[in-house]
């Protein structure tokens, strides 16, 4: 009989340390797990510390490209029939719109170039008389584009072009009216003149 209460005892204490063994491997586990948990956040959180700087440099590269960006109508109200002249004549475009960046002169109709750089540049004449409309977009007195019609029997047409152009500092872009042409705008705006910077260089 006392045999068997020691087996019992023993049986017993030898549960008990396998218990206590397992409840240790268990805490053991849930504090690898814990700190494997803690490490992964880190690198999370730091990943993400990474992106957010990121973007606040992109973001102040963004803000810090100028914005250059205009657009400017012949009429500003009043039917006007611009031409024809004698010789070949810059198209003064006084009704700005918009002139982010002061480049264009709606004195004098040119953009002028402050900084190095794409530009887009895009026009649209129009005809309501039958006159002939012949015209082209300069930059520093060359020739880029031209719209033309010589055609007298068809009236109240539209003419556009839009072109991409690299600029350097003081380039000169306008529009240019050749002798014995005609174009018309009023209240529409059917007749404009715009440009803005892609990127700078």
């Amino acid at each position: 009989m006392k045999f068997l209460s020691i087996i019992v005892v023993f049986i017993f204490s030898v549960n008990f340390q396998i218990a206590a063994s397992a409840e240790n491997t268990n805490s053991n586990i849930r504090e690898s797990n814990s700190r494997l948990c803690d490490c992964v956040m880190q690198s999370e959180i730091h990943q993400l510390k990474e992106q957010v700087n990121s973007l606040q440099e992109e973001l102040k590269k963004m803000k810090a490209v100028p914005r250059i960006a205009f657009s400017a109508g012949l009429s500003s109200g009043a039917a006007i029939n611009l031409g024809p002249f004698q010789t070949p004549t810059t198209i003064v475009f006084p009704k700005v719109m918009i002139n982010l960046g002061s480049s264009y002169n709606p004195s004098t109709g040119i953009f002028t170039a402050l900084i190095r750089g794409v530009y887009c540049f895009s026009y649209t004449l129009f005809r309501s008389s039958a006159g002939k409309v012949a015209a082209s977009l300069m930059r520093n007195g060359s020739q880029v584009t031209s719209s033309w019609d010589s055609d007298t029997n068809d009236v109240n047409d539209s003419y556009s072009n839009t072109v991409i152009l690299e600029l350097d500092v003081g380039d000169n872009v306008y529009m240019r009216l050749f002798e014995n042409r005609q174009i018309y705008d009023d209240q529409a705006n059917y007749t404009w003149f715009s440009g803005f910077l892609l990127y700078p260089q």
